[in-house]
Order: structure tokens, then sequence, then C-alpha cells
């Protein structure tokens, strides 16, 4: 069972690896066949993660598209820090799939490309695949900013520690850290699993496992299917390279119990909340919660949150044998 990445197609080395420890290979989709960032191509090269292009459009287009997409918002927002303000001034409203803002980047786009005779009709699976590649960029210079401000503050803890001989700095400091790890799932929320959920449907292949690292995605998909039933909770599960070895039994358990409850019919009697936790010395643990939703196979469920219908005409080699969609949260 190959777990998918959701409703991110950018994901940070941290993260990559813990879940890669816990489930090994991670399937994280990709707008288009345009250049990984560094870190996940090198997180590929490892292979931490299996990317994935689910929609095929003309390479040309995409490009030119995606040109004068960030044109308009270079052109509406200024250079300095663009992507981040651009998602802080439509956070309510995601463009291509907003009537009045798509007619206005179109109009804009229009005037600019040879006097208006080149004609641009972006459709809605276009302007998914448009979005997410500004949130791929959003959610990379947001991390880079996090982590930035983490370092700047180590070296202020390690600076007090070396000074006073005192650790109260230190307490200070990681309860800071805890605030500003971002949770970019907070930004545009539904609009994010919309766009996420369109190219998704084209994947041919897939397990019945989603997992995120966004509370926010979580909780979001739990308020809209009351059906989902919790079946699992742990926490404290060590999650880095040297402390994996420990739970290996437990993980290849637990991995083998959400494959049969995704393929098998589910009975109310089948399951109830479960909580565990390991006590072992670790130096990253994290929290896992998993949600089933029973009797709609992963296609069904995410096609609610495409707003269309499913696509019948698609071979789905993997639904076949699905019965129920599984949601995992980690949070690190």
């Amino acid at each position: 069972m190959k777990p998918i990445f959701f409703p991110f197609t950018y994901i940070s080395r941290p993260v990559a690896e813990a879940l890669s420890n816990l489930f090994g290979k991670i399937v994280v989709y990709q707008p288009s066949h345009q250049k990984l960032p560094e870190s996940m191509e090198e997180l590929s090269q490892n292979g931490m993660l299996d990317i994935r292009v689910p929609v095929i459009k003309d390479k040309n287009i995409v490009d030119a598209m995606l040109k004068e997409c960030m044109g308009w918002i270079n052109l509406h927002q200024g250079n300095k820090g663009m992507i981040k303000e651009f998602f802080k001034a439509h956070k309510d409203t995601i463009p291509f799939f907003n009537d009045s803002l798509t007619l206005q980047i179109k109009a804009d786009i229009q005037k600019r490309s040879r006097g208006g005779r080149q004609k641009i009709e972006p459709d809605s699976l276009l302007g998914a695949i448009l979005f997410l590649h500004i949130a791929r960029e959003f959610d990379m210079q947001n991390w880079e900013i996090n982590q930035g401000v983490l370092n700047v503050e180590k070296m202020e803890q390690n600076l007090f520690e070396n000074l006073k001989g005192e650790n109260e700095f230190a307490q200070t400091a990681a309860g800071t850290n805890r605030l500003i790890a971002d949770d970019p799932g907070d930004y545009m929320t539904k609009d994010r699993i919309k766009a996420w959920s369109l190219i998704m449907q084209y994947d041919h292949d897939i397990s019945g496992l989603f997992i995120t690292n966004s509370r926010t995605a979580f909780d979001y998909l739990a308020d809209k299917t009351p059906e989902a039933k919790i079946i699992y909770k742990f926490k404290l599960i060590p999650a880095d390279k040297n402390s994996i070895g420990k739970t290996e039994k437990w993980r290849k358990s637990l991995v083998g119990r959400l494959e049969m409850l995704a393929e098998n019919p589910w009975q109310d009697s089948d399951e109830i909340i479960k909580e565990s936790g390991f006590i072992e010395e670790s130096n990253e643990k994290v929290s896992m919660t998993f949600s089933l939703v029973p009797g709609e196979i992963p296609h069904d469920f995410f096609s609610r949150y495409a707003g269309i219908k499913p696509h019948k005409d698609i071979e789905i080699t993997e639904d076949i044998k699905l019965k129920n969609t599984l949601i995992g949260l980690v949070e690190i």
C-alpha cells in the first residue's frame, strides 16, 4: 500500500523523511512536467518519493499560461513576496475557478498578447494545474521563510545558553517554534482540495490510503464527511531513521491492517478506536489519526470535492478491489 500525499504538490524534506520512514515510498502529485524543486528531485532520486503527473497537457500551453499567470500576479501584487501576498489577497477566491477573477485575468492577458489576437481559454482542469503550481511555490517559500526564522532562533538560543548557562530561553524558544510552524493547509483549504482532487481523478493506479500533515485539510474533509469514522489514533510513534527499526513489526502490521480495511466491505462491528503509544527514546515522534469513509472508493470520494462526476471513462485498476477510502493525518 503506497500512501498518496495530499492536498499539496510540495513536500518538505522533514515531512518526506518522516512519512517515508513510516510508510515507505510516498506518492506526490505534480501539476505538470515542469522542473521539480531541487529538494524534491533529490528526495525522489533517494527513493522516498514517487512523483506522478496524472494530467498530461501540452507542455507549451501550460508553460505559456503559467508564464502569463505569474506575470499577472506580479503585475497586481508586486515582486516582493508575490506568491505569499497573492494567497493573502485571494484567500477566499481562487483564480480560474472564480468567474469574475477568471474574466479579469483573461482580459488582462488578452490585451498583452499580440494585440489581443491570441485567444486564451483556460478550462477548469488547466486552472487547477496553474493553481497547484502557484500553491507549490507558495508552500516552498513559506517553508524557507519558516526555516530561516527557526535558524535565527536557534542561534539566539545557543547565544543565551553560552552567556547565561540557563535553559529558560530554550523553553521560550521551543514554544515559539511550535507557533511559527505554519500549516499551509490554512491557506485556501477548500480550493487546494478542489484543485488537487481534479488532477487526482486522472491517476489510474492508486492505493486506498491518503496521507496529509495538515490538520486543517484533515478536519475540512472530516467536517464534510459525517459518515467517516475515526478508526485509529496513535501518539508518540518513533519516526526518525535511527529508531524506526524498533517499530518495524508494528508498522508492517498497521499497513497490512489498513490495506485490509480499504479492500473489504466495512462492518460497524469491525473496528473501534485504538490508541497506542511508544515510550522509547526517539529524536522524532509523530501522532497519527486514521479515518475511514465506508462504502466509497477514492475516485468517487474525491470527485465530490472536485465538483465533478467520477471519470467513468478512465480505466482505474486499483478501484476494482477497493471498497473504502482511508484518510490519514500525521502530525510531526
